[in-house]
């Protein structure tokens, strides 16, 4: 052994065989999972920490049960060995029931069926065991040993002496204590916060920091547990919370493992209000008083009060009263309590502000900044819950790219590059228009208005992002080398009732949309390539876009009654087209026609519909579609005609 201040290995086993013959140590125990390997030694970064051994190295050794053994093996930097009987060992295999020393700290793997009442960490598996963690062999002697206690010096299965619960307006009534020394550190509190690189990482710093403000604290823990395991019915945390993180820091003087309440944090976090605990049998100081023993005697919780900080509360224990007082009261505890709930608002308030900022940059994926403001202006985490409303679709599809992907392998960056870039136009556009973007299919986009923030005007933005995107593909498909070179688009909207909101599981989820409407807008992005246009939109958005027509600059022109595949019902399809400044060769005259052959075939007027078709220009592809449905005028119309065009294919 080196100079750890631990002795010999034969000294080390006649310390173990005492402590084997003494019935008197309450054990603190460990639950190991098989195949689970648990680092432990004096940093609270390990999964198991031992405070006031000094002969343990930070890191010190990694536990593995093997659901027969216990493999015990040092760190390479690991200052002192492992003693078994009288081996010194870096590494070794423990049975059940024997017994080892680390530092100076003794071991024993036990089998167990269920876990101590009062310890903190998850149940054992069935095949599960348990390192016990006696006492510190440096306090092992032939007279009285003392038991290590739980943090707070009682176990947390035994009801405190004195408890005292602070709501944060009685907080703020109290005093403090050293205040120039508490203010120098909370004005270095934003510098500790913004060098700090994870949320375990701040915790550390937390912890510190009330450690250096509180010199009557022993230790200081920042600690996170599941909501969940809250149990509304259980206040006093019986059954067992569920750890998400535990970060710790000590002066190193107390004995054994820092281990909080787990009563403490239970009740913390489920009244919302500061608790403070003493142990003790309340003699020496009248009713509230308490006489210090062995260990830890107090121990208060502070809660995180933001919406983002369920389950997290800062933990602080020590022993004795002001200037090494035995004698405590609630009384002596304002000033610690104090600062530490003004540290926790600090805390709450960070955390608050990077859930927020973190929602904000996953939204911006999805939202406009208008749209993620709006979420924002309720002040807490929006919720993206599935709702349902009347919203706008839109499915846009780009025109020339397959084409461009049937190129060899060298080509293919400069095919993903252009992919990106008419994506990149689609997704600006209706982003720029405060809709929010559902999904990416290969060289398609899905985009939807009126979730989360209703909207006012209908489908109006959808359309305006419509003509948008078709002419920026109109511009960039002219661009001689250009990337978008050559490309094309179709787009279909729709607008009715469809529920809207963030689908998939707790660890993959996206924004999605669904109902018929989104089937429609599918199968209305696939009509534009019979009727010819860039844009083709439904019934419900043709009445809204009718009396905007010239707020938009854009024209409106019936193109069919269909009944799409896969659907059943049918849908009168219009067509969004340009100004007559921009598209001059389709003149209104040309529209208004138009819409008296569509009706002519809806009514069964065939004969009527086809002199009115045959007057349009060859390359005129809507009144091409409904002549070559019609025959030319040679297929006479059927008695159960319905007015609706079945459609063969998407």
């Amino acid at each position: 052994m080196t100079d750890g201040g631990t002795g010999s290995a034969d000294a080390i086993a006649e310390r173990i065989s005492l402590w084997a013959r003494n019935p008197g140590i309450e054990p603190l125990s460990y639950s190991l999972d098989a195949g689970a390997p648990i680092r432990l030694g004096r940093s609270s970064q390990n999964d198991v920490t031992i405070l006031g051994d000094r002969a343990l190295s930070r890191r010190h050794v990694t536990l593995r049960w093997d659901g027969r053994r216990l493999q015990v093996t040092c760190f390479e930097n690991a200052r002192n060995p492992i003693v078994v009987g009288q081996q010194v060992v870096r590494s070794a295999r423990v049975r059940l029931g024997d017994v080892f020393a680390i530092g100076g700290t003794i071991f024993q793997p036990v089998a167990v069926e269920t876990e101590p009442d009062d310890a903190f960490w998850t149940a054992t598996a069935p095949q599960g065991s348990s390192v016990t963690v006696p006492s510190s062999l440096a306090d092992l002697g032939t007279e009285g040993l003392e038991t290590i206690n739980d943090l707070g010096g009682k176990s947390s299965s035994e009801e405190p002496s004195v408890e005292r619960l602070y709501a944060l307006d009685e907080v703020r009534h109290l005093q403090f204590g050293a205040v120039d020394h508490q203010l120098e550190l909370l004005s270095a509190l934003p510098q500790r916060i913004e060098s700090s690189r994870s949320e375990e990482d701040l915790a550390v710093q937390i912890a510190e920091l009330l450690l250096e403000a509180l010199p009557r604290a022993e230790a200081a823990a920042v600690v996170s547990v599941d909501p969940e395991s809250l149990a509304d019915d259980d206040p006093t945390g019986r059954r067992q919370l569920t750890p998400r993180m535990m970060r710790v820091d000590s002066r190193g003087t107390s004995e054994g493992t820092f281990r909080p309440s787990r009563r403490l944090i239970a009740r913390t976090l489920h009244e919302q209000k500061s608790v403070l605990h003493i142990w003790g049998d309340g003699g020496g100081g009248g009713d509230e008083g308490f006489t210090q023993t062995m260990g830890l005697d107090w121990a208060f919780a502070v809660p995180l009060l933001s919406e983002a900080s369920r389950g997290w509360c800062l933990y602080v224990s020590g022993r004795g009263g002001p200037r090494g007082a035995f004698n405590v009261s609630p009384e002596d505890f304002q000033s610690e309590l104090r600062f530490t709930v003004l540290v926790s608002q600090f805390l709450g308030s960070v955390r608050q502000g990077r859930a927020l900022q973190d929602q904000k940059t996953q939204l911006s994926s999805f939202f406009s900044p208008k749209v993620i403001d709006s979420l924002m202006d309720s002040g807490g985490v929006p919720s993206l819950e599935a709702d349902a409303r009347d919203v706008t679709v839109l499915f846009c599809d780009v025109r020339g790219f397959s084409l461009k992907s049937e190129v060899d392998d060298e080509e293919l960056p400069n095919v993903l590059r252009s992919g990106r870039e008419a994506l990149g136009v689609m997704a600006s556009a209706i982003l720029d228009y405060d809709g929010a973007i559902a999904d990416f299919q290969g060289d398609a986009a899905l985009g939807f208005w009126g979730w989360p923030v209703p909207l006012d005007d209908g489908p109006l933005p959808a359309c305006r992002a419509a003509l948008t995107i078709v002419r920026e593909f109109r511009r960039a498909s002219r661009i001689e080398g250009g990337p978008m070179q050559g490309f094309g688009v179709g787009i279909g909207v729709a607008h009715g009732r469809a529920l809207a909101g963030q689908i998939g599981t707790e660890n993959q989820a996206k924004i999605g949309v669904f109902g018929r409407i989104v089937n429609l807008g599918s199968r209305l992005e696939g009509m534009t390539k019979f009727f010819g246009v860039d844009v083709c939109i439904d019934e419900a958005t043709a009445k809204w876009i009718e009396p905007a027509a010239a707020q938009l600059n854009v024209r409106i022109r019936p193109l069919a009654r269909v009944t799409p595949k896969g659907m059943t019902s049918a849908e009168t399809v219009y067509g969004l087209v340009p100004s007559l400044r921009e598209a001059p060769h389709l003149t209104d005259a040309m529209i208004n026609a138009h819409g008296h052959a569509v009706t002519a075939v809806i009514e069964g007027s065939w004969e009527d519909a086809v002199q009115l078709l045959q007057q349009f220009p060859t390359d005129d592809v809507p009144s091409r579609f409904l002549l070559r449905f019609l025959d030319n005028g040679r297929k006479p119309c059927p008695p159960d005609w319905s007015g609706a065009i079945p459609l063969r294919k998407k």
